[in-house]
């Protein structure tokens, strides 16, 4: 079966009647990727930025736009209180990423597209280890089965948590068909 994942569209030429020409583009080696602009703009409309420091469900101190403070404690732990700017959270956020690009660099080992590499980075951001949290969903891609891998983006989600399930949606969509619809 011809892999049809990179196809663009078709053309009729004019150098013969009738004749069609496939267009396409390459996927890209994942070292050379980066978190596009799209991907940040729809990890931060998950994130919800908070200037306030907060413990998560889990009890971990968290500010911005889901910046881990500190390691795996509480805020109270840590003894931190007050809140930060909006120009502190977005060097949090931007230092962040390039974590998070790289947790998706080590999982996976074939090329992608850019719109494939930001559903996995964003993935990532809200998980972590893509390894670790999703090891078939790594299998499947590094085999060359990218729409078997993004299938099982859908299948994590702390056993149907209702945000969870639509933002994995919208990874799904985002990884198989571009579309970075954030709406929640």
């Amino acid at each position: 079966m011809e892999d049809r994942s990179n196809i663009v569209g078709s053309a009729v030429t004019n150098t013969e009647p009738n004749s069609l020409v496939t267009l396409t583009y390459p996927r890209f080696r994942v070292q050379s990727l980066e978190l596009s602009e799209n991907g940040k703009d729809f990890v931060k409309s998950w994130e919800s930025l908070s200037l306030k420091y907060y413990d998560d469900n889990r009890g971990f101190c968290m500010v911005g736009w889901g910046h881990l403070v500190g390691g795996l404690t509480s805020c109270a732990h840590q003894r931190r209180t007050g809140s930060i700017t909006i120009e502190d959270a977005h060097d949090l956020f931007a230092q962040d990423v390039p974590k998070h690009e790289e947790l998706v660099r080590s999982a996976i080992l074939v090329p992608l597209y850019q719109n494939e590499f930001d559903a996995l980075c964003s993935l990532a951001y809200n998980v972590g280890s893509l390894k670790k949290i999703a090891p078939t969903l790594c299998r499947k891609i590094n085999s060359g089965d990218y729409a078997g891998g993004a299938a099982e983006i859908l299948d994590i989600t702390n056993n149907g948590m209702p945000g969870l399930v639509k933002r994995r949606r919208q990874e799904h969509a985002m990884f198989l068909a571009c579309n970075y619809d954030s709406t929640h």
